[in-house]
């Protein structure tokens, strides 16, 4: 039987991409079940739970067969693991903010793990709510306006662009993301794919996806800030970021590569650009109206819609308007469907059961320096699902 080395070294002479590789150490008790089932109910509506995963995990990617069985894939724990960079070591996305320049003293940093879907759903809320991502506001006769230095939808494509077009192949080499005043760089592993160039991506060349499976997934997913699927098939996401992010701020978006790395930089609108959005300014608002959240839950208000707050309930503006209701809808949804549901709760994700209770904690930050450090250390509280991993008689067995 080939060594675990060995086996990568033949799987990737074979050419096979990277995310239909086998993990070799993991397994499927790896693969959360609970966020499975959440998957194929919402993808396949009249699909149904089987009693054996694995010629479903098989089917879609998920797992391969080896010689030591059946063992998930790069695409299986990047997408179910509950911990991927336990297997994965550079999974998951550095975030710091900084008041002036990255001189190391930065004023909140966190690292974000999970599901990769679940990744993008943390970095999205920060950008929702952090007081550290700047915007502009003046009063009104009827309340305060708050113009954003960003497009949300700018934002999701870059964070989703940065998260399945880097390279796993890659190991411990994170996503970098960093917040400035007047700025927002995403800094992900691996150069740009295949023979395309800084100068083709402008110009809107054929896409060439590195992960095309993973990609194929994230149009399933829906974004917690914006409401829309994380891609879209005809790859037109960066034009439409270039495009909208310019049109507010001034300033292109920069893509550059730096050595093995792909860097975008997306510019702040700066305090006397976002002045044109007034009503009075004539058309300005309609360049942000038409990238905001579909349910009009933007913090940028319009002639004919006031802000939230003037309708005496300031807790559902914004952000954490479109939060609260998409949670509150899937809620309704998942409790008519009779399943759990992947939802909001303060700030966090949680996996939440039709009766309100919680299935599984929110993924949050580990107290740890390293992502391989063992978090089953003494204080902490213990796992409030330790059965959520596949049915393994070997395990279970009373022998």
């Amino acid at each position: 039987m080939p060594t675990p080395k060995v086996a990568a070294l033949v799987s990737a002479i074979r050419a096979d991409p990277v995310e239909v590789r086998p993990v070799f150490g993991a397994s499927l008790d790896d693969l959360h079940e609970l966020r499975l089932e959440l998957y194929f109910r919402d993808r396949f509506p009249d699909w149904t739970k089987p009693g054996d995963w694995t010629s479903t995990l098989l089917a879609h990617k998920l797992a391969a067969e080896t010689d030591a069985g059946v063992t998930p894939t790069h695409l299986g724990v990047l997408l179910f693991c509950e911990r991927p960079e336990r297997y994965l070591p550079g999974a998951y996305i550095d975030l710091a903010a900084y008041r002036s320049a990255a001189d190391g003293n930065s004023a909140d940093s966190r690292r974000v793990v999970g599901p990769l879907p679940e990744q993008i759903g943390q970095v999205l809320t920060y950008f929702g709510v952090s007081p550290l991502v700047p915007t502009s506001s003046r009063k009104e006769p009827f309340g305060r306006r708050d113009f954003p230095s960003y497009v949300h939808v700018a934002l999701q494509e870059a964070v989703v662009n940065a998260v399945v077009h880097r390279d796993y192949e890659v190991r411990g080499s994170q996503i970098i993301i960093r917040l400035f005043p007047d700025r927002i760089e995403f800094q992900n592993p691996g150069a740009l794919y295949n023979t395309l160039t800084v100068e083709n991506v402008y110009a809107g060349c054929q896409p060439a996806r590195r992960n095309q499976f993973l990609a194929g997934f994230m149009r399933d997913y829906k974004s917690p800030l914006t409401e829309t699927s994380y891609m879209e098939a005809r790859g037109e996401g960066f034009l439409k970021l270039v495009r909208a992010s310019e049109r507010l701020s001034g300033r292109r978006p920069e893509l550059e590569q730096i050595g093995e790395a792909t860097k975008l930089t997306i510019f702040a609108a700066p305090n006397d650009a976002l002045a044109q959005f007034a009503p009075e300014a004539g058309g300005g608002v309609e360049a942000v109206r038409q990238h905001r959240p579909r349910r009009g839950e933007s913090t940028v208000s319009t002639p004919d819609r006031p802000p939230a707050a003037a309708s005496g309930d300031p807790d559902f503006t914004g952000v954490d308007a479109a939060l609260r209701r998409a949670a509150a809808r899937a809620r309704r949804e998942a409790a008519a469907a009779g399943v759990p549901v992947v939802t909001f709760r303060d700030g966090e994700i949680v996996l939440e059961k039709p009766d309100g209770e919680a299935a599984c904690a929110p993924s949050r930050r580990a107290d740890v320096d390293s992502p391989d450090a063992d978090l089953e250390k003494p204080g902490r509280e213990p796992d409030p699902h330790p059965g959520r991993g596949f049915p393994n008689p070997a395990r279970d067995s009373d022998d």
